[in-house]
């Protein structure tokens, strides 16, 4: 939390945390400090009970399988070892996997 903001209730008091519910800037004096962690009201904190017993009642929290982050992942990993590859290529001078490993433990050498 930045330095500068301010308690929501308190504008000329600096804030030291913000509610777990409604993220709201807190003072020291508004905060209420409960087992869940900082909230700015007793509102804040009975809904945010409230929300986690029906997550609870519910099974609890899942992680739910997502192909668009099981894409974007993969693709990542694509474009992270082709970066690789071309750094090795400019680097080393070479594109066969044996002679990049030869000269990349030859550079290797040279240095310790």
């Amino acid at each position: 939390m930045s330095a500068r903001t301010m308690c929501r209730r308190h504008p000329t008091k600096p804030a030291v945390t913000s509610c777990k519910r409604c993220s709201a800037p807190i003072c020291s004096e508004c905060k209420l400090a409960m087992p869940e962690g900082a909230f700015c009201s007793m509102a804040c904190v009975k809904e945010f009970r409230d929300f986690q017993s029906r997550i609870w009642a519910d099974g609890g929290p899942r992680r739910r399988f997502s192909l668009r982050a099981t894409i974007r992942y993969l693709f990542t990993v694509v474009i992270l070892v082709i970066v690789i590859v071309v750094a090795l290529y400019f680097w080393l001078g070479t594109t066969d996997p044996v002679e990049m490993w030869e000269n990349l433990r030859r550079q290797f050498r040279l240095l310790f």
